[in-house]
């Protein structure tokens, strides 16, 4: 049989972080071959000895999935060698190997997501969406798709299943299609694809209008009268919603908030979906907000809001999946608040993000300022609430008669 060792190719270092690349290194009567993994570390998230990547790595757990597995493949293989009595060589294994991925989209598109999840160019959240679209089309097609199959009416036969089978609707559809194309553009980049080949040449995107919830300030204001008890999870969800009605904060930053991030005056906190550090002055209702948190934090939590937990947040992923984990909670939570509110609107924590953008037009914010206050990096993302900005107008004018 065959020797396994993971290896990082020090001789190959990447900068700017000193990254490497870490390579399986294939042994059979004594000659060696190498393979890439398609994962690159830096020097301290490797353990050499227990050939792990070490915990310190954002995504430990999938990588050595992912290792995990390459090690199975390569032994599959070596054994299939075995079994029919063939002489063979580590340099035939590697063929083989890279022979059975060769062509796959599905392979390609899972090394796609890892490279972007290792050099950081995605979140985790948007790596958790990517797998998702991944997963749909290992669905579709029982797990085997060749590159040169995804044309264009193989796209408008998957379309097809995401609305019928999956139940998708065209917002949806359009974001799984646009991922597609994301991993074809680089297809052909990478010269696996010609560009007289791409399918979306002739695909149409579609899109859907969808009009903006928010809360008036009259339904603000019954949620702010509602009266819970202090150390219940249903008045936490109130509380949180409202801070962020009051901050236009996503729901995963505020449930990060550590009291530690407030100054009495402003908050200071990292934007997980923009990566980066933000500034925020409070209005006089968030401040009594975070401060009665922060006050009477009975449970001793590390946070202002007390859901997540820090035993549960291990790394980036086991974070987020507590996050999401937290966050049907507080949604579960919000249906009897609306009851109770008499607030007909499914309220979600994502209204809270577009009240908060509704009270600043209301209060005649520009744009531009409404911009600031939710952190878009872009003022094409806020052109979104124009439509609040249109409601209120008609709303004004039907009061005129």
């Amino acid at each position: 049989m065959i020797s396994q060792k993971f290896i990082l190719k020090k001789s190959k270092n990447i900068k700017p972080r000193n990254e490497l690349p870490l390579f399986v290194r294939i042994t059979k009567s004594r000659k060696s071959v190498y393979i890439s993994t398609g994962i690159k570390l830096t020097d301290d998230n490797w353990d050499s000895i227990d050939q792990k990547i070490s915990k310190k790595y954002p995504n430990h757990l999938k990588a050595n999935r992912i290792l995990q597995n390459i090690k199975i493949k390569l032994n599959n293989i070596a054994y299939d060698y075995e079994v029919q009595s063939k002489s063979y060589s580590s340099k035939m294994i590697k063929e083989s190997f890279l022979n059975v991925n060769k062509g796959s989209l599905i392979v390609y598109a899972e090394k796609w997501i890892q490279e972007r999840i290792s050099g950081r160019k995605i979140t985790v959240g948007t790596a958790a969406k990517y797998n998702s679209v991944l997963a749909k089309i290992k669905d579709y097609s029982k797990g085997k798709l060749l590159i040169e199959e995804v044309n264009y009416n193989w796209l408008i036969q998957y379309e097809v299943y995401l609305r019928v089978k999956k139940k998708n609707g065209v917002n949806t559809i359009s974001t799984n299609m646009s991922t597609i194309r994301a991993i074809v553009n680089d297809l052909i980049r990478d010269g696996e694809l010609k560009a007289d080949q791409n399918p979306f040449l002739k695909y149409e995107m579609k899109h859907e209008h969808k009009v903006i919830e928010f809360l008036n300030s009259k339904e603000i204001e019954r949620l702010e009268s509602l009266n819970y008890d202090k150390d219940s999870t249903i008045e936490e969800s109130r509380l949180i919603f409202l801070f962020c009605c009051q901050t236009g904060l996503r729901i995963g930053d505020a449930l990060h908030l550590q009291p530690d991030n407030y100054d009495g005056t402003h908050i200071n906190y990292y934007s997980q979906k923009t990566k980066e550090n933000l500034r925020l002055k409070l209005t006089t209702k968030a401040k009594i907000i975070i401060e009665d948190r922060i006050n009477n934090n009975i449970k001793k939590s590390s946070f202002v809001f007390n859901f997540m937990r820090i035993s549960e947040m291990r790394d980036a992923f086991s974070d987020f999946e507590e996050q999401k984990r937290k966050t049907s909670l507080i949604n579960k939570y919000l249906k009897d608040i609306a009851k109770n509110a008499a607030i007909t609107k499914t309220l979600r924590t994502h209204i809270a993000r577009h009240t908060a953008a509704g009270i600043g037009l209301i209060n005649g914010l520009s744009l531009v300022e409404v911009q600031s206050i939710l952190g878009h990096k872009s003022i094409d993302t806020t052109q979104q609430y124009t439509q609040i900005r249109d409601q209120l107008k008609d709303a004004a004018i039907d009061k005129l008669g």
